[in-house]
């Protein structure tokens, strides 16, 4: 007995947002307990233990996953924890520190 692909398509239904309007299901923010905010440099620096101004160089540089908002003059940039962790993470496991090995032999 074999179960028959769903060959429908449907249209993908708008996300309401707490100021209700709408945003793309593609567009939004994905999180394990639903939609993850997004953070300001200031909150994102204590995260990565960064000075705010190096991380906002690394975000114009786009070495760090950042998101920008644009501004009047400024460009403003928003950032995800989930983002923020698993960059962290693959700079801790990058072959490319010597800490752990600094002493040639």
């Amino acid at each position: 007995m074999a179960i028959a692909p769903d060959t429908t398509t449907r249209p993908v239904e708008p996300l309401k947002t707490p100021d209700r309007s709408s945003m793309s299901r593609e567009l939004r923010p994905i999180a394990i307990h639903g939609i993850e905010p997004f953070i300001d440099a200031g909150k994102a620096a204590e995260f990565v233990q960064l000075n705010r101004k190096t991380l906002l160089r690394f975000a114009r540089e786009g070495s760090i996953p950042a998101h920008p908002l644009t501004g009047n003059k400024r460009r403003k940039w928003r950032f995800l924890l989930s983002e923020l962790d698993a960059w962290a993470r693959a700079k801790v496991n990058s072959i490319s520190d010597r800490c752990q090995n600094s002493r040639s032999e």
